[in-house]
Protein backbone atom coordinates (compact mmCIF):
# COMPACT_ATOMS: atom_id res chain seq x y z
CA UNK A 1 0.00 0.00 0.00
CA UNK A 2 1.36 3.37 -1.05
CA UNK A 3 -0.34 6.02 1.10
CA UNK A 4 0.27 9.70 0.55
CA UNK A 5 -1.51 13.01 1.03
CA UNK A 6 -3.38 14.16 -2.08
CA UNK A 7 -5.04 17.43 -2.86
CA UNK A 8 -8.78 16.82 -2.60
CA UNK A 9 -9.36 19.01 -5.65
CA UNK A 10 -7.13 16.77 -7.79
CA UNK A 11 -9.14 13.60 -7.22
CA UNK A 12 -11.61 12.78 -10.01
CA UNK A 13 -15.07 11.50 -9.09
CA UNK A 14 -16.69 11.75 -12.52
CA UNK A 15 -15.45 8.56 -14.16
CA UNK A 16 -18.27 6.20 -13.27
CA UNK A 17 -16.50 4.64 -10.30
CA UNK A 18 -19.20 5.58 -7.79
CA UNK A 19 -21.22 2.40 -7.32
CA UNK A 20 -23.63 3.78 -4.75
CA UNK A 21 -27.07 4.94 -5.83
CA UNK A 22 -26.54 8.23 -4.04
CA UNK A 23 -24.31 10.03 -1.56
CA UNK A 24 -25.86 10.21 1.89
CA UNK A 25 -25.46 13.77 3.08
CA UNK A 26 -26.17 12.82 6.70
CA UNK A 27 -23.17 10.50 6.63
CA UNK A 28 -21.01 13.21 5.03
CA UNK A 29 -21.95 15.64 7.81
CA UNK A 30 -21.26 13.04 10.51
CA UNK A 31 -17.85 12.29 9.00
CA UNK A 32 -17.04 16.01 8.72
CA UNK A 33 -17.85 16.52 12.39
CA UNK A 34 -15.63 13.57 13.26
CA UNK A 35 -12.77 15.07 11.22
CA UNK A 36 -13.18 18.39 13.05
CA UNK A 37 -12.99 16.45 16.31
CA UNK A 38 -9.67 14.93 15.30
CA UNK A 39 -10.81 11.56 13.98
CA UNK A 40 -8.50 10.01 11.37
CA UNK A 41 -10.20 7.96 8.66
CA UNK A 42 -8.76 5.15 6.58
CA UNK A 43 -7.16 6.33 3.32
CA UNK A 44 -9.37 6.55 0.26
CA UNK A 45 -8.43 4.36 -2.70
CA UNK A 46 -7.34 6.13 -5.88
CA UNK A 47 -6.21 4.75 -9.24
CA UNK A 48 -3.60 6.78 -11.14
CA UNK A 49 -3.76 6.26 -14.91
CA UNK A 50 -1.07 6.72 -17.54
CA UNK A 51 -1.92 10.38 -17.98
CA UNK A 52 -1.62 11.14 -14.28
CA UNK A 53 -5.35 11.42 -13.63
CA UNK A 54 -6.47 10.33 -10.17
CA UNK A 55 -9.72 8.33 -10.15
CA UNK A 56 -11.47 7.81 -6.83
CA UNK A 57 -12.50 4.18 -6.35
CA UNK A 58 -13.41 3.94 -2.68
CA UNK A 59 -14.13 6.72 -0.18
CA UNK A 60 -16.66 9.05 -1.80
CA UNK A 61 -18.26 9.91 1.56
CA UNK A 62 -14.85 10.43 3.17
CA UNK A 63 -13.69 12.74 0.37
CA UNK A 64 -16.93 14.74 0.51
CA UNK A 65 -16.54 15.03 4.29
CA UNK A 66 -12.97 16.31 3.96
CA UNK A 67 -14.13 18.93 1.47
CA UNK A 68 -16.98 19.91 3.80
CA UNK A 69 -14.54 20.17 6.69
CA UNK A 70 -12.37 22.41 4.49
CA UNK A 71 -9.46 20.00 4.48
CA UNK A 72 -7.11 20.67 1.59
CA UNK A 73 -5.54 17.20 1.63
CA UNK A 74 -6.71 13.66 2.23
CA UNK A 75 -4.79 10.43 2.85
CA UNK A 76 -4.97 8.18 -0.21
CA UNK A 77 -3.87 4.70 -1.17
CA UNK A 78 -2.62 5.24 -4.72
CA UNK A 79 -2.65 2.32 -7.17
CA UNK A 80 -1.66 2.18 -10.83
CA UNK A 81 -4.40 1.48 -13.34
CA UNK A 82 -6.63 2.89 -16.04
CA UNK A 83 -10.10 4.29 -15.51
CA UNK A 84 -11.46 0.94 -16.69
CA UNK A 85 -9.38 -0.82 -14.03
CA UNK A 86 -10.77 1.61 -11.47
CA UNK A 87 -14.38 0.92 -12.48
CA UNK A 88 -13.84 -2.83 -12.30
CA UNK A 89 -12.29 -2.51 -8.85
CA UNK A 90 -15.06 -0.20 -7.64
CA UNK A 91 -17.90 -2.71 -8.10
CA UNK A 92 -16.69 -4.74 -5.11
CA UNK A 93 -15.95 -1.83 -2.78
CA UNK A 94 -17.47 -1.54 0.72
CA UNK A 95 -18.21 -5.24 0.91
CA UNK A 96 -16.37 -5.78 4.19
CA UNK A 97 -15.82 -2.25 5.52
CA UNK A 98 -17.14 1.28 5.26
CA UNK A 99 -20.76 2.28 4.99
CA UNK A 100 -22.80 -0.87 4.39
CA UNK A 101 -24.08 -1.23 0.84
CA UNK A 102 -27.81 -1.03 0.23
CA UNK A 103 -29.61 -3.46 -2.11
CA UNK A 104 -29.70 -0.62 -4.63
CA UNK A 105 -25.92 -0.17 -4.36
CA UNK A 106 -25.43 -3.86 -5.11
CA UNK A 107 -27.75 -3.71 -8.09
CA UNK A 108 -25.89 -0.70 -9.47
CA UNK A 109 -22.56 -2.52 -9.22
CA UNK A 110 -23.90 -5.57 -11.05
CA UNK A 111 -25.59 -3.43 -13.69
CA UNK A 112 -22.29 -1.63 -14.32
CA UNK A 113 -20.75 -4.90 -15.49
CA UNK A 114 -23.83 -6.17 -17.32
CA UNK A 115 -24.04 -2.91 -19.31
CA UNK A 116 -20.48 -3.29 -20.57
CA UNK A 117 -20.05 -5.27 -23.84
CA UNK A 118 -16.94 -7.08 -22.57
CA UNK A 119 -17.82 -7.68 -18.94
CA UNK A 120 -21.37 -8.74 -19.81
CA UNK A 121 -19.90 -11.82 -21.51
CA UNK A 122 -18.60 -13.08 -18.17
CA UNK A 123 -20.71 -15.78 -16.57
CA UNK A 124 -22.95 -14.96 -13.63
CA UNK A 125 -20.59 -16.50 -11.09
CA UNK A 126 -17.66 -14.33 -12.20
CA UNK A 127 -19.74 -11.15 -12.11
CA UNK A 128 -21.05 -12.10 -8.68
CA UNK A 129 -17.48 -12.68 -7.46
CA UNK A 130 -16.32 -9.30 -8.75
CA UNK A 131 -19.29 -7.45 -7.24
CA UNK A 132 -19.24 -9.44 -3.99
CA UNK A 133 -22.90 -10.40 -4.33
CA UNK A 134 -24.91 -13.58 -4.72
CA UNK A 135 -25.10 -15.24 -8.12
CA UNK A 136 -28.89 -15.20 -7.85
CA UNK A 137 -28.91 -11.38 -7.99
CA UNK A 138 -26.75 -11.36 -11.13
CA UNK A 139 -28.98 -13.93 -12.81
CA UNK A 140 -32.12 -11.93 -12.00
CA UNK A 141 -30.67 -8.62 -13.21
CA UNK A 142 -29.35 -10.18 -16.43
CA UNK A 143 -32.83 -11.56 -17.11
CA UNK A 144 -34.47 -8.20 -16.35
CA UNK A 145 -32.09 -6.29 -18.63
CA UNK A 146 -32.55 -8.80 -21.42
CA UNK A 147 -36.35 -8.68 -21.13
CA UNK A 148 -36.41 -4.88 -21.06
CA UNK A 149 -34.35 -4.46 -24.24
CA UNK A 150 -36.70 -3.64 -27.12
CA UNK A 151 -36.65 -6.10 -30.00
CA UNK A 152 -36.07 -4.31 -33.27
CA UNK A 153 -38.05 -5.83 -36.13
CA UNK A 154 -36.23 -5.91 -39.49
CA UNK A 155 -37.65 -4.01 -42.44
CA UNK A 156 -37.72 -5.61 -45.88
CA UNK A 157 -35.88 -3.39 -48.34
CA UNK A 158 -35.87 -3.83 -52.12
CA UNK A 159 -33.04 -2.50 -54.23
CA UNK A 160 -33.07 -3.56 -57.85
CA UNK A 161 -33.69 -7.29 -58.05
CA UNK A 162 -32.75 -7.88 -54.42
CA UNK A 163 -34.99 -7.87 -51.35
CA UNK A 164 -33.34 -8.19 -47.97
CA UNK A 165 -34.06 -7.47 -44.29
CA UNK A 166 -32.50 -4.34 -42.82
CA UNK A 167 -32.66 -3.38 -39.17
CA UNK A 168 -34.22 0.05 -38.55
CA UNK A 169 -31.68 2.76 -37.78
CA UNK A 170 -33.90 5.71 -36.91
CA UNK A 171 -33.47 7.48 -33.60
CA UNK A 172 -36.80 6.25 -32.34
CA UNK A 173 -35.86 2.64 -33.06
CA UNK A 174 -32.52 2.95 -31.27
CA UNK A 175 -33.53 5.22 -28.40
CA UNK A 176 -34.54 2.46 -26.00
CA UNK A 177 -31.50 0.27 -26.58
CA UNK A 178 -28.39 0.03 -24.45
CA UNK A 179 -25.26 1.53 -26.12
CA UNK A 180 -23.88 -1.92 -27.02
CA UNK A 181 -27.20 -2.97 -28.57
CA UNK A 182 -27.35 0.28 -30.54
CA UNK A 183 -23.89 -0.36 -31.95
CA UNK A 184 -24.80 -3.93 -32.95
CA UNK A 185 -27.99 -2.73 -34.66
CA UNK A 186 -26.15 -0.05 -36.64
CA UNK A 187 -23.45 -2.51 -37.73
CA UNK A 188 -26.08 -5.05 -38.81
CA UNK A 189 -27.92 -2.41 -40.82
CA UNK A 190 -24.71 -1.24 -42.49
CA UNK A 191 -23.76 -4.78 -43.47
CA UNK A 192 -27.24 -5.43 -44.83
CA UNK A 193 -27.09 -2.25 -46.91
CA UNK A 194 -23.64 -3.05 -48.29
CA UNK A 195 -24.39 -6.67 -49.21
CA UNK A 196 -26.37 -6.11 -52.44
CA UNK A 197 -23.87 -3.52 -53.65
CA UNK A 198 -20.98 -5.90 -52.94
CA UNK A 199 -22.71 -8.70 -54.83
CA UNK A 200 -23.45 -6.43 -57.79
CA UNK A 201 -19.81 -5.26 -57.90
CA UNK A 202 -18.53 -8.84 -57.69
CA UNK A 203 -20.87 -9.82 -60.52
CA UNK A 204 -19.47 -7.08 -62.76
CA UNK A 205 -15.92 -8.23 -62.08
CA UNK A 206 -16.82 -11.84 -62.85
CA UNK A 207 -18.45 -10.79 -66.12
CA UNK A 208 -15.31 -8.87 -67.10
CA UNK A 209 -13.15 -11.90 -66.30
CA UNK A 210 -15.36 -14.12 -68.48
CA UNK A 211 -15.06 -11.72 -71.41
CA UNK A 212 -11.27 -11.75 -71.14
CA UNK A 213 -11.04 -15.53 -70.92
CA UNK A 214 -13.53 -16.36 -73.70
CA UNK A 215 -11.09 -16.10 -76.64
CA UNK A 216 -8.69 -18.62 -75.11
CA UNK A 217 -9.90 -22.25 -75.48
CA UNK A 218 -6.98 -23.55 -73.43
CA UNK A 219 -8.42 -21.64 -70.47
CA UNK A 220 -11.77 -23.38 -70.70
CA UNK A 221 -11.26 -24.96 -67.29
CA UNK A 222 -10.71 -21.55 -65.72
CA UNK A 223 -13.76 -20.18 -67.51
CA UNK A 224 -15.85 -23.03 -66.20
CA UNK A 225 -14.56 -22.40 -62.69
CA UNK A 226 -15.47 -18.72 -62.85
CA UNK A 227 -18.88 -19.58 -64.31
CA UNK A 228 -19.57 -21.93 -61.41
CA UNK A 229 -18.53 -19.25 -58.97
CA UNK A 230 -20.92 -16.84 -60.61
CA UNK A 231 -23.75 -19.35 -60.44
CA UNK A 232 -23.07 -19.79 -56.74
CA UNK A 233 -23.14 -16.04 -56.27
CA UNK A 234 -26.42 -15.39 -58.07
CA UNK A 235 -28.58 -17.52 -55.72
CA UNK A 236 -26.96 -15.71 -52.82
CA UNK A 237 -28.01 -12.41 -54.36
CA UNK A 238 -31.57 -13.60 -54.71
CA UNK A 239 -31.67 -14.75 -51.10
CA UNK A 240 -29.92 -11.66 -49.68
Amino acid sequence: MHVTQLLCAKIRTDGGTQQREKTRQDVVHDYAEAIDAGCVFAPVVVFKDGEGRLWLVSGFHRLAAHVLARCKYIAADIRSGSLRDAILDSVGCNHEHGLQRTPGDKRKAVTTLLADPEWARWNNSEIARRCKVGEKLVRALRHDLSSAEPKMQPTLVTRGPSTYPMQPRGRKALAGLAPAAQARAVIAADLAALRPRAIEEAGRHLAAVLEVLDPYPDLAAVTALVARARQQLLPAEAAA
